[in-house]
């Protein structure tokens, strides 16, 4: 006798497997500039609590874009998470890591933050997306100085189409997320 999982326990997976891609589209559209993308995760009526930024989806990508900018590379990396559903609604932790490298006077420096993503997600018609997020800085790491660039890299230079860098990234020719 085969026995099938219950029709409740797969769409409860599938809601976590649409929560876990949702949080993975924002490190996305944040490491590639994406605005776009990281509109798409956020209920218009979401709120954010980012570092000294407080407010509504629309005001923290306002925020946010002119900061990306200045940053030559980021990358965000998501660890583990635990995710909690409760119906429509869902409540995760789920820790980062993210690197930042930038220019300053002195040359560019290197920023590693480390802290969780305090989430509520809502499902509405089907669709998960973030409705109120703390973001928990648990520490952080500053070099204050970097090599300039990929030509003494240890292995070897680096061809440019082989460089992460926002919009002009490698995988924008592949992927297609629109």
């Amino acid at each position: 006798m085969e026995i099938l999982p219950n029709l409740e326990t797969i769409s409860s997976l599938m809601s976590l497997e649409k929560i876990r891609d949702c949080l993975a589209r924002y490190s996305r559209g944040m490491d590639r500039r994406d605005m776009e993308m990281l509109r798409s995760v956020y209920w218009s009526d979401a709120k954010d609590q980012h570092g000294s930024f407080r407010g509504s989806p629309a005001e923290f990508i306002s925020w946010i874009e002119p900061i990306l900018d200045g940053i030559e590379l980021t990358q965000h990396f998501l660890g583990q998470n635990l995710i909690r559903l409760e119906g429509n609604e869902a409540f995760a932790e789920t820790y980062y890591n993210a690197y930042h490298r930038l220019s300053s006077p002195n040359g560019r420096i290197e920023v590693y933050l480390w802290g969780r993503y305090l989430d509520k997600f809502e499902s509405r018609d089907g669709i998960w997306k973030i409705s109120n997020r703390l973001v928990v800085c648990d520490g952080y790491r500053q070099n204050d100085v970097v090599a300039d660039g990929w030509e003494d890299f240890a292995f070897g230079p680096v061809p440019d189409n082989s460089i992460g860098s926002g919009t002009k990234d490698p995988s924008n020719l592949f992927w297609n997320f629109s």
